[in-house]
């Protein structure tokens, strides 16, 4: 399998992307999940990019690709989908046909395109954080895979 730097992807672009940072600048909390949904909704999306990057973490992993060890990043991407407009949950929803680390970055970008995006966040900033993004269950999950090895032990 091809690693993310022979595909080519730019993801110091795609960090620094303007965009993303006015919103982050203006909705991201560092604690907790914070008073309105628009802090949620940044808070929720930076974490499933962030381990992404970081850690090559995905917020499903049940079709086969990817591999987790964050459980609450399938939480961050069901309360997106349950919260927030079905584009959202549709663009979330790719996850199932993805097969290599190209097509979940696209998924990624257009989450990010979507979500961290200052008008959009502005109209939830009026609501308060409803539920909680790290315990919320729903279509997308996260499975942590036994070696065949570790049975036998």
């Amino acid at each position: 399998m091809e690693s993310k730097e022979q595909k080519g992807f730019d993801k110091m672009a795609f960090i620094e992307k303007q965009q993303y940072n006015d919103a982050n600048d203006m909705y991201f909390v560092r604690i907790g999940q914070g008073d309105t949904m628009a802090n949620q909704i940044c808070v929720a999306v930076n974490r499933i990019v962030r381990r992404w990057f970081n850690d090559g973490d995905v917020f499903d992993n049940t079709s086969g690709f990817g591999d987790s060890q964050d459980e609450h990043l399938a939480d961050c991407a069901n309360w997106l989908a349950q919260h927030l407009p079905n584009k959202v949950r549709m663009e979330l929803a790719q996850v199932k046909y993805v097969q290599d680390y190209e097509e979940y970055e696209e998924i990624l970008q257009g989450l990010c395109d979507i979500c961290l995006n200052e008008e959009f966040l502005d109209r939830y900033d009026a609501y308060p954080a409803d539920g909680d993004i790290f315990n919320c269950k729903g279509e997308f999950e996260v499975v942590f895979w036994e070696d065949e090895e570790d049975e036998n032990w």
